[in-house]
């Protein structure tokens, strides 16, 4: 809803400040690792800034602009920040073998950097066929690619492709992501877009719930500190529980804080967001 926000004038984007690539032949710049609500900022921002980013992959897909749309270009070579994903833990491991057990061949998944997706992945070595449409994309799914698990053979949308709109990892997922193009990268208002979600068959949705309540309500985003930003639960949730032979599994530990608190609670704590 957001690049919506933005081209409608409801949510005014006076300057945008971007990280791109260097220009190819053609005059493109792509926008790398982070194609999600960037895109649509710059495309309505009345002036845009790009730092000109030799180290910064470049990402296939609808990931480009044009490099005259840009107001100002800054050289600026320096590394790409690499985010240190979380280990996963004995119960992560436990939850992510029952949850990679609802996963059949052919499926496209959406997989998150927490900790229970990652973990996951490891129990995924076995599938065929999967596909991935996910909006954030980490290195995890890597050894899933080489090893052939992964192929978007049976999706019906994007086929062959994996779909994200932005990435995080180290520079080893940036290296495998530059000009490959088995990776389409594409803004917020494809990837998380509940409709196209739910026409892709057999989508699995996998979120992690920092809270639950004896009704079913689920808070993902927020607890006690607060809302951690945007974020794309409902998109996909709604998404897969419509698509044919979709599923939307919201996975939790039971306890927080050194198994002192529940998670499973009578009702949800007092800020948390639903």
């Amino acid at each position: 809803d957001i690049p919506q926000l933005f081209r409608s004038g409801k949510l005014p984007v006076d300057v945008a400040l971007i990280q791109v690539t260097p220009p190819n032949e053609q005059g493109m710049c792509s926008l790398g690792i982070s194609v999600d609500i960037t895109k649509g900022a710059a495309e309505n921002a009345g002036l845009v800034i790009a730092q000109v980013n030799p180290q910064m992959p470049w990402t296939m897909g609808d990931s480009q602009l044009y490099v005259h749309d840009i107001d100002v270009l800054v050289p600026g070579e320096s590394p790409i920040i690499e985010a240190t994903l979380p280990e996963p833990t004995k119960t992560s491991r436990r939850i992510a073998e029952y949850v990679a057990a609802l996963i059949p061949d052919g499926s496209t998944v959406e997989l998150g950097i927490r900790r229970i997706p990652l973990a996951v992945v490891e129990f995924l070595k076995d599938k065929r066929d999967l596909g991935i449409h996910t909006e954030v994309l980490s290195e995890a799914v890597i050894d899933l690619v080489e090893s052939g698990v992964i192929t978007g053979a049976r999706k019906n949308i994007d086929r062959g492709k994996i779909v994200a709109s932005l990435c995080m990892g180290t520079r080893k997922l940036y290296d495998y992501i530059d000009g490959n193009p088995v990776f389409s990268f594409r803004p917020a208002e494809y990837v998380s877009n509940p409709y196209l979600i739910s026409r892709q068959h057999n989508m699995v949705a996998i979120s992690v719930a920092q809270e639950v309540d004896l009704t079913g309500q689920v808070c993902a985003r927020s607890l006690e500190t607060g809302f951690s930003g945007l974020g794309s639960h409902m998109d996909f949730t709604h998404g897969a529980a419509r698509a044919s032979g979709g599923k939307s599994i919201v996975a939790l530990e039971s306890t927080r804080s050194n198994d002192t608190i529940s998670r499973i609670a009578a009702h949800l704590s007092r800020h948390a967001g639903v």
